[in-house]
């Protein structure tokens, strides 16, 4: 840092970068809607992080679902006759590590069950997150529980649902999950305050460490009765809550400051970005307040961009930070 402002002169520059992102998988169902439209496709365009197709009864896409700032596209999943689902190969498997997992849904008939599972193969459902059934709120229930952890929040209010998984935290493979219904955006919520909460149990029952290689939407005997969107999959909280209101998506990892330039302008490189994405270099000359404005908005053309950023005279210091949409 010191080093930076000798060769700046007066010019002190940092940078603020959030977590980098670790999306496994998302999947936004912007698919033409349609009865029974989600069988056998690879998703909507925006489906991302998948092996094969999704394999499904009867599930029809319908309008999406939308939650407050929470970034989506059109598009959603309808569950439509009874113990109907869909399942599909997830590209990246996980069994160690933290693994967050959010989306968006509404059911009709809280006394039937409706949600996202996570499985090892086609047989061995793992986690079931959503209306486990036998309670009318959301929660969740894995292999390991004989009983449903449930939140207070009724399942038939389009919700948020966010889940932390820490996996093998203990010496037999134990997890930690964590859940909570519509999280406030921004800040990643607190594991001391969740909607519901396990500790130390082990989500695979043998304890043998096996991966999650797929996901699954499926409800029980009602019929017509769940709407699921959003599904991500991700390592941070990032990756599972990006926002269009000024929050953090994808965000590139490394913001290099190259030299000043004549006419009080300072040259910027900013590496690992997503082609196609639109980027917004932000700053602020007010490092204790944090007030930021917009010195450029780009699309990045490749994964590499070079930017350039009028300073204002006499300013000798400044915080930037990029954010992806």
């Amino acid at each position: 840092m010191n080093r930076l402002r000798a060769v700046l002169c007066v010019l002190l520059l940092s940078s603020l970068q959030y977590a980098s992102a670790q999306l496994i998988a998302y999947e936004g169902f912007d698919l033409a809607q349609g009865e029974d439209a989600l069988g056998g496709t690879s998703g909507g365009t925006t489906s991302t992080g998948w092996s094969g197709v999704w394999t499904s009864t009867t599930v029809d896409v319908v309008s999406g679902l939308t939650y407050g700032s929470l970034t989506t596209v059109d598009g959603a999943a309808l569950l439509d006759a009874a113990n109907s689902g869909a399942i599909r190969g997830l590209a990246t498997t996980f069994n160690t590590g933290t693994v967050w997992i959010s989306f968006v849904s509404v059911v009709s008939n809280a006394t039937s069950y409706a949600g996202v599972s996570i499985f090892n193969n086609f047989g061995n459902e793992r986690l079931f997150i959503g209306d486990p059934g036998g309670t009318t709120n959301w929660g969740f229930q894995s292999t390991g529980l004989s009983t449903v952890t449930a939140s207070s929040v009724s399942a038939t209010n389009i919700s948020f649902i966010t889940v932390r998984i820490d996996w093998n935290v203990g010496v037999t493979n134990n997890e930690n999950i964590y859940m909570w219904v519509n999280p406030s955006f921004g800040t990643e919520p607190s594991t001391s305050a969740p909607s519901a909460s396990e500790l130390g149990i082990n989500i695979n029952p043998a304890g043998n460490g096996e991966f999650i290689n797929r996901i699954r939407i499926q409800q029980g005997g009602a019929t017509n009765n769940a709407v699921v969107d959003e599904i991500r999959i991700g390592r941070t909280w990032a990756d599972v809550a990006p926002t269009t209101s000024g929050g953090p998506e994808i965000v590139p990892t490394d913001i290099t400051f190259i030299s000043v330039l004549a006419g009080n302008q300072v040259s910027i490189n900013i590496s690992n970005l997503t082609v196609g994405a639109t980027n917004e270099l932000q700053r602020s000359f007010n490092l204790l307040s944090g007030s930021w404005e917009t010195s450029t908005t780009f699309i990045a053309s490749g994964l590499v961009s070079n930017v350039t950023d009028a300073v204002t005279p006499g300013s000798n210091s400044a915080m930037y930070r990029v954010i992806s949409y």
